[in-house]
């Protein structure tokens, strides 16, 4: 007998589009899933919303509210840190504002098997639910094949990742100042067990003026440029503290390390901003895409 999938779905003033995403984990074709929710100090109508499908909907349990800053980072790890303490199978991310399709959790369980964690490609939509393409495809991207592929750019979109529960031995607690939770999981997954893929667009992924990865709107993702810039600078600072405390537990936990995290931290820990650059562009952790490849130079010249 299998055991039942457990969903973990982070909220912060997402009432625009929370319903929709809810509805759509009701229609899964898989009814055997419990949803873990915590919910980040929301101000609008987000905390009522999942109050009231909560009473309906006996699968659910919103978390009480955790201490600590504020950040979708946190808010995820407190749910990852519970899902330690369950008996359940695979772990599904889910975020807010996303529209799952009904086959996902059988689609992914599939991916998973004799892996790790895995993951699959997503449907961007805009905000009022158009479609916009595969993500893989509009950025210009492809399932990572190697650690330095995916250490040098990051194609997994954390709503569509599943997980072994026994990758959370390795995962947590996440190391100090992570940027990104989908490509520190995907990371530890690809150094253990690896990481499986399913190709098919099992997510609805949404667009809007909070979340521009992905989106076709030229004139937006210009006016964020500085804060893209920011945020890379501070990934890519965090970025070699992440890859060492991993290669630590790989360590104590009586794994190999990989090679890459250790070419890794011998090209770019405590390097200097030009060499820095230069490395970053002739070696092997040079981005997929030209314009990553530019905000993280911009970044990293301008620290």
């Amino acid at each position: 007998m299998t055991r039942r999938a457990l969903i973990l779905l982070a909220t912060y003033n997402g009432a625009q589009y929370l319903e929709e995403m809810l509805a759509s984990l009701q229609a899964l074709d898989e009814s055997d899933w419990q949803l873990l929710i915590s919910d980040d100090g929301s101000q609008d109508a987000t905390r009522g919303i999942i109050e009231e499908f909560v009473s309906k909907e006996p699968r659910a349990q919103l978390l009480p509210a955790r201490t600590g800053p504020r950040g979708h980072v946190a808010n995820f790890e407190y749910l990852l840190q519970q899902a330690q303490s369950l008996d359940c199978g695979a772990v599904y991310l889910a975020d807010q504002d996303d529209v799952w399709l009904a086959g996902k959790l059988q689609a992914l369980n599939t991916q998973l098997v004799g892996h790790a964690a895995a993951f699959s490609d997503v449907e961007i939509i805009s905000a009022e639910g158009k479609p916009g393409g595969a993500y893989l495809e509009t950025m210009g991207l492809h399932a990572p094949r190697s650690v330095e592929e995916l250490i040098a750019q990051n194609p997994v979109v954390g709503c569509s990742m599943a997980l072994d529960t026994d990758l959370l031995d390795l995962a947590l607690p996440f190391p100090a100042d992570l940027e990104n939770h989908d490509w520190w999981l995907a990371l530890c997954a690809l150094c253990s067990d690896g990481l499986g893929f399913c190709d098919q667009a099992l997510v609805q992924y949404r667009q809007h003026a909070e979340n521009t990865i992905g989106s076709s709107s030229l004139s937006r993702q210009w006016s964020r440029v500085p804060d893209i810039v920011r945020r890379q600078r501070r990934s890519l600072a965090a970025r070699p503290r992440a890859v060492a405390v991993l290669r630590q537990r790989l360590l104590a936990q009586g794994r190999t390390v990989p090679p890459a995290l250790e070419a890794y931290l011998d090209q770019f820990q405590e390097v200097g901003r030009w060499r820095y650059v230069y490395r970053l562009h002739k070696g092997p952790f040079r981005p997929a895409t030209r314009k990553l490849l530019l905000i993280q130079s911009a970044a990293i010249l301008t620290r």
